[in-house]
């Protein structure tokens, strides 16, 4: 039997508004992970004790769609795509 292949995304995380110097890491993970698994990867990657709430905006800073925690209070206007139900194949579609 062989294995079914895994695609492997690779992402260059970098801090932001640190630059002397940058703090960055790379990170290579399965296309299937969803953005949680993401996050976790990203805490292992810096070090982190996943102490703080996170969000993902894929096309930049603060953009839409926002990946996240959700917010059931109804307090926020804006909706945040639930990070344990999306998987990161499903906005990164493009190689390069």
């Amino acid at each position: 039997m062989v294995p079914e292949e895994v695609l492997l995304l690779q992402f260059k995380v970098q801090l932001h508004n640190i630059s002397k110097p940058p703090v960055w890491r790379k990170v290579s993970v399965p296309a299937n992970f969803s953005f949680d698994k993401f996050h976790s990867v990203i805490q292992e990657a810096f070090g982190w004790y996943d102490a703080h709430l996170y969000q993902f905006s894929p096309k930049g800073f603060n953009s839409s769609p926002q990946i996240g925690i959700p917010d059931d209070s109804g307090w926020d206007d804006e909706e945040i795509i639930n990070s344990k139900k999306i998987k990161l194949s499903a906005i990164f579609t493009e190689k390069g």
